[in-house]
C-alpha cells in the first residue's frame, strides 16, 4: 500500500511516499553521484539548509571529488548532501567535512546516518587518513 505525506516545504509541496508492510515502513535512502546535471539541486539545498553561501570554487571542487560527494535521496527527492575533500595539513592526510545537511522535514529519518557512514566506509576502505573533522 503506498500513501502520501504532503509536507509544505518553502512554499511547494513536497510529496512523500512510504510503503507499508506487515506492520513495517519502508523508506527508500539512497545516495548519488554529485555532477554537472544535478549541482544546481545542491546549491539550493546549501541555501536552505545552511546560513551561508557558498562560492562558485566550492562547487567546482566538489564536482572533482568524486565519492566525497554525495546527493541523498528520500523515495527519489534530493534532500540532503555531504559534501568533503582532503587535507594534507600538519603532516596528516584528514578528511574534512565540508557540509552534511538534510532539509528539515526529512531529519531523523536515518539520511544524516547514511551520509555518515557513507564517509566513514570511504575512510576504512583507504585507510590511509589520520582523522576525520568538521
Amino acid at each position: 500500500m503506498l500513501h502520501y505525506l504532503y509536507v509544505n516545504f518553502c512554499s511547494c509541496v513536497v510529496f512523500v511516499s512510504c510503503f507499508f508492510a506487515k506492520g513495517y515502513i519502508f523508506l527508500r535512502i539512497e545516495l548519488g553521484d554529485v555532477t554537472p546535471h544535478n549541482i544546481k539541486q545542491l546549491k539550493r539545498l546549501n541555501q536552505v539548509i545552511f546560513p551561508v553561501s557558498y562560492n562558485d570554487k566550492f562547487y567546482k571542487d566538489v564536482l572533482e571529488v568524486g565519492e566525497l560527494a554525495k546527493l541523498a535521496y528520500f523515495n527519489d527527492i534530493a534532500v540532503g548532501a555531504v559534501c568533503c575533500r582532503v587535507d594534507h595539513s600538519q603532516n596528516q592526510k584528514r578528511l574534512y567535512i565540508m557540509t552534511l545537511g538534510c532539509l528539515a522535514p526529512y531529519r531523523r529519518l536515518g539520511i544524516g546516518t547514511k551520509m555518515l557512514n557513507h564517509v566513514l566506509n570511504i575512510c576504512e576502505k583507504d585507510g590511509t587518513f589520520d582523522n576525520i573533522y568538521l
